[in-house]
């Protein structure tokens, strides 16, 4: 029997197993399980909510490992040793702290070398409810066989994966200026604000002011806040990715976007928020 990510979610505690090993023929084509399938999973099966970090692969990865009750194993490694899986053994020890359980993932488990998959098997043999491991591979037989008749194994059904990116919804003329917009992010040993509630230091001159506010009426206008909140954080991942001294800024500017995301069901205005964006990049210190 085939699984859809969605019910594994919703059905997923009748399992009553603290280790599941999905397995699916697309994941070395994919890179492993899409952004959107774990933040699926880690809410459905651990209580865990993701849903404010995103769908930005690069970005969400990383916040997603900064949650206190996620484990993620270096995705990024051709080989996964033992000095990646230490961690989980002092992990397993603790409660969750938000969710009802604690996730530890390991994408493309395969990757393991046999002193990981050693260290890993002797967790596995002594579970704990509060605890819920998931592997991925892309078929069982790579698995260390002790390991996989330790899991629930789940073979699981993935749509192809998207190819259609943000910006192609997006006029030539915005993703020019997000593009120039982005170029004036911070980087590290420019002034930023030690706090979010710092007021801004509006160094612009009154032109540059009022064109940000046109823009951000603008765009408010002809996309939805999820769109242009999409758009903000591919752009805030490209400008990382180019340039790794920006990240101490960038991560502020990220935080207004999770904001944003946090007030909608206030029905904020958008322009606000965009111009509260535009002026964290434009208007920062140091700039």
């Amino acid at each position: 029997m085939m699984y859809t990510i969605s019910q594994i979610s919703s059905e997923g505690r009748q399992f009553r197993h603290h280790a599941l090993l999905l397995t699916c023929s697309k994941f070395e084509d994919q890179g492993g399980l899409p952004v959107r399938a774990f933040r699926t999973l880690a809410e459905g099966l651990c209580g865990i909510r993701l849903s404010e970090v995103g769908d930005d692969e690069e970005v969400f990865w990383q916040e997603a490992a900064r949650h206190p009750d996620v484990f993620i194993a270096d995705r990024q490694r051709n080989i996964l040793r033992l000095e990646e899986i230490a961690p989980v053994r002092n992990l397993s020890l603790f409660p969750p702290t938000s969710g009802f359980r604690r996730i530890f993932f390991i994408d493309r488990a395969e990757r393991l070398n046999q002193n990981a998959a050693n260290a890993l098997l002797k967790i596995l043999e002594e579970p704990h409810s509060s605890l819920l491991f998931v592997l991925t591979a892309k078929r069982t037989q790579a698995m260390l066989p002790t390991i996989a008749s330790r899991c629930l194994k789940l073979p699981i059904s993935l749509p192809d994966k998207e190819t259609t990116s943000i910006e192609n919804t997006f006029e030539k003329d915005d993703l020019n200026f997000f593009s120039s917009l982005f170029e004036k992010v911070a980087p590290t040993g420019a002034a930023f604000p030690s706090s979010l509630w710092e007021p801004f230091p509006l160094g612009a001159d009154p032109s540059t002011l009022a064109h940000l506010l046109d823009k951000a009426e603008d765009l408010a206008k002809r996309y939805t806040a999820h769109i242009l909140q999409d758009i903000i954080i591919s752009f805030l991942s490209k400008t990382i990715r180019a340039n790794a001294t920006v990240l101490p800024h960038a991560r502020f500017i990220q935080a207004e976007v999770l904001r944003w995301k946090d007030c909608e069901g206030l029905n904020p205005s958008p322009a606000l928020w965009l111009l509260r964006i535009f002026l964290r990049i434009s208007c920062s210190k140091g700039s």
